[in-house]
């Protein structure tokens, strides 16, 4: 007995984790893969499996910021909530977008980031050319792993209610391109609330009505756009898609976070993502969703203020190689 060796959980035998995590569920794996590294790499192809297998098609909902420590609630689309510790997206952060599960993150003072909750991948970016964010709203072509991948950040300019900014940054650059100035007024698209890339190869930018930005961005060729109205159809050519407005609310996301009996007034800023179903995208918009006693200035003032997105889960592994811009 004197000279028995106390092992660590972490020294379990690989095949042994594997076998372990394949007769968990999906939730319980991920709590698997947070106990240390060696279960984290072990139970990865688990991990992915059961994802990619079960939810194909459905998308969860991240709350985040309220934190500093950067606690964030998970609520998946059928098996409960999950307690995550993701001191990436502390208070200082807001996401901006959200696509094939990674998040666009902006941190006060102007630091961007790609980050990856389920294996907590992140990827710096050259410091955006805002300190605050206003009205941006962004959308990615890609996966920042990709070759070729183009981040396309917008906004309504704070000198020229006729103008929006565009700010664009090409895989490998280290630095955002100069902005361009796009001459469209609120008459032809308002607040947007949606950004995302469709199968068209195009970036559509949607306010809260039925306008539509289509953005070219094709490298070494003039940046072209043009405006239209949005027309929700079931055909399934390249650049269809479902709008899918006040999902938040449709989700009934307060329930489910535990919030619906919150004495308090409360704000959700929500940003929204895009997926597909049957080859056909549906865009999930931006939100700002509120629950207040009273619609006056002082009511508004004293909201308890959260901040939410919505993701598609997904969990390849991330070579050492990719994880820089």
């Amino acid at each position: 007995m004197a000279n028995m060796r106390h092992m660590q959980w972490s020294d379990l035998p690989p095949e042994l984790i594997t076998d372990i995590a394949e007769r968990l569920g999906l939730l319980e794996v991920m709590r698997f893969r947070s106990v240390c590294q060696s279960w984290n790499s072990a139970s990865s192809s688990t991990m992915s499996a059961k994802i990619e297998s079960v939810l194909k098609y459905e998308i969860w909902f991240l709350h985040y910021g309220y934190d500093s420590a950067g606690q964030c609630q998970l609520v998946t689309a059928e098996n409960g909530n999950i307690t995550m510790n993701l001191p990436e997206l502390d208070e200082s952060t807001t996401c901006i977008g959200s696509y094939q599960g990674w998040l666009l993150m902006f941190k006060q003072g102007g630091s961007m980031f790609f980050f990856r909750p389920f294996s907590k991948t992140k990827i710096d970016l050259p410091k955006f050319p805002n300190s605050e964010l206003t009205n941006h709203v962004a959308a990615f072509s890609s996966p920042p792993t990709s070759a070729d991948g183009t981040v396309c950040v917008l906004s309504r300019s704070t000198s020229n209610d006729d103008e929006l900014e565009l700010y664009l940054l090409r895989r490998g650059c280290n630095e955002w391109n100069q902005q361009h100035k796009l001459n469209i007024p609120r008459s032809s698209i308002d607040t947007i609330k949606c950004a995302a890339y469709s199968k068209a190869r195009e970036f559509y930018f949607l306010d809260h009505g039925d306008n539509l930005l289509t953005l070219s961005v094709t490298p070494n060729q003039e940046i072209r756009w043009r405006t239209s109205k949005v027309v929700d159809t079931i055909d399934n050519s390249p650049g269809t898609f479902h709008p899918r407005p006040k999902y938040f609310e449709k989700a009934d996301m307060m329930n489910k976070l535990g919030l619906a009996d919150h004495h308090e007034d409360v704000s959700f800023t929500v940003c929204g993502t895009q997926t597909e179903h049957h080859g056909v995208d549906k865009f999930i918009y931006n939100e700002i969703y509120e629950k207040i006693s009273n619609h006056d200035e002082e009511s508004k003032s004293q909201q308890r203020k959260f901040k939410g997105v919505w993701i598609h889960p997904t969990l390849n592994q991330i070579s050492p190689k990719e994880q820089s811009w």
